[in-house]
């Protein structure tokens, strides 16, 4: 199979019900938020660190490269304030956590999804053809085809 045309629309609340099945149950965040933006995808929450818990903030922008969808962290805040010296740590932990998921590897300033690995582990062969993330305030488009 492959996927021809597909425009896919996908809000913040898509985001969120899919965090809440995909992400591991004793993942140490709370108050996890995801929002689209127009720069791409917002995560924020607050992780516990010794005896308080610390507030974060990431964007992840949204690209194709070779055909598989890549999401670069772009922006990080820690506690309100600017904390890139902290990107190489974040990184480290999705390597970590990711090392056994064969769908997703990890690149020097994010992490690259191969959508048509990700579909063949369900059982399924298709090629999806990913071309393009549209961004916007609570919403975002999914492009695949020829």
């Amino acid at each position: 199979m492959e996927l021809q045309s597909l425009r896919l629309l996908v809000t913040d609340d898509d985001l969120r019900d899919l965090a809440a099945h995909h992400l591991p149950k004793e993942l140490p965040v709370e108050n996890l938020h995801l929002a689209v933006t127009a720069d791409g995808v917002r995560v924020s929450g607050s992780y516990p660190l010794l005896m308080m818990s610390v507030s974060f903030e990431t964007i992840w922008t949204l690209l194709v490269v070779e055909g598989q969808a890549e999401a670069r962290l772009t922006t990080l805040r820690v506690a309100g304030l600017p904390a890139s010296k902290f990107k190489g740590i974040i990184l480290k932990l999705l390597r970590d956590e990711l090392k056994n998921n064969s769908a997703v590897t990890m690149t020097e300033d994010g992490l690259r999804f191969d959508l048509e690995a990700a579909i063949r582990r369900e059982g399924v062969s298709c090629r999806p053809n990913l071309r393009a993330f549209h961004c916007q305030a609570g919403q975002m488009i999914v492009e695949a085809g020829e």
